[in-house]
């Protein structure tokens, strides 16, 4: 599956390296991450999320776009630190994106297919819907839970 990108995915790059430098000069990124960092990281994400859904209950759309950009800056963080733990986290994200395509279908019968199986082996995520989305001409299908998040195939293997 192949869709076009656009500025903002062509500069993210940049971006993520003014958030490894920002890290760097703040003391923040070690070059041997340990545990103790992560959940420190992991505490000023939680926060940072925190004040972005207050932005969306109080329909606040300057402070969501400045949510939205500090979450992004502590989740590039975080993945500065893997880095620096010595994951390929290039590879990593390949992984991950591969992976969710999986949840993406090209026709209704298989999305169908899906919805039938999480119906009766998830009765708890219910009700189900299928979503239909149009992409460069393309039509593709998935199954979304009663939160609205895209369901993975009941078989589903993460990646390693």
């Amino acid at each position: 599956m192949t869709l076009k990108t656009n500025i903002v995915a062509e500069e993210l790059g940049t971006y993520y390296q003014d958030v490894t430098i920002f890290n760097d000069c703040g003391g923040i990124l070690s070059t041997h991450p340990t545990w103790e960092d992560f959940e420190r990281v992991f505490k000023v994400l939680s926060s940072e999320v925190n004040e972005l859904h207050a932005a969306i209950i109080t329909k606040d759309m300057v402070e969501l776009v400045d949510g939205v950009g500090d979450v992004t800056y502590v989740a590039f963080g975080l993945i500065a630190m893997l880095e620096r733990a010595g994951f390929d986290v290039v590879e990593m994200l390949k992984r991950v994106a591969g992976n969710n395509y999986k949840k993406i279908f090209q026709t209704q019968e298989e999305a169908l297919g899906l919805y039938v199986e999480l119906e009766s082996a998830k009765p708890q995520l219910a009700p189900y819907k299928i979503s239909e989305t149009i992409v460069d001409n393309e039509t593709f299908f998935v199954v979304l839970d009663k939160n609205g998040k895209i369901c993975k195939p009941i078989n589903h293997v993460a990646p390693d």
